[in-house]
C-alpha cells in the first residue's frame, strides 16, 4: 500500500526523473541476483528459502520484534516485509550482503504500513 500525493506544478514541469531504461536495468540486475539464489524473482521464493537467504540484521530484528509485540504486525506481514526488503536491497546494491539491513526493512515497513509507521516503530 502506497499513498500517492498529487505532485506540484513545479515537480511536473521540473527535470525528468529516472528513465524507464535505467529502471529496467536495475530490475534486470535484481532478477539476476535472485536467479543466483535459484529463483526467477524473490516473489517466487518459498518461505523457508526466503528466511534462509534473508535473515534480519540485529537492528532490523529489533524493529520487527517491536512491531510484532505491539500487535502492529502479523507473522504473515513479517514475511512479506522480509520479501520486499530483500528486493529493495537487491535493487540498491550488488549481491552478497548476508543480512537485511535496517534501511531496507524500514522502507518495506513504510510500504506495508504507511508513512506513519516510522513514528509507530520509534514509540
Amino acid at each position: 500500500r502506497v499513498d500517492v500525493v498529487r505532485p506540484s506544478v513545479a515537480e511536473l514541469l521540473g527535470p525528468p526523473g529516472e528513465s524507464s531504461a535505467a529502471v529496467a536495468d536495475r530490475v534486470a540486475k535484481a532478477r539476476a541476483i535472485s536467479a543466483l539464489r535459484g529463483f526467477r524473482c524473490n516473489a517466487e521464493m518459498p518461505l523457508q528459502a526466503l528466511r534462509g537467504f534473508a535473515p534480519f540484521s540485529p537492528a532490523a530484528q529489533r524493529i520487527i520484534e517491536s512491531l510484532l509485540k505491539r500487535g502492529l504486525l502479523t507473522a504473515r506481514g513479517m514475511d512479506r516485509i522480509r520479501r520486499v526488503a530483500l528486493t529493495i536491497q537487491d535493487l540498491a546494491q550488488p549481491p552478497g550482503q548476508a543480512e537485511l539491513g535496517l534501511d531496507a526493512v524500514m522502507q518495506a515497513v513504510e510500504l506495508r504500513r504507511g508513512a506513519n509507521s516510522a513514528y509507530e516503530v520509534a514509540r
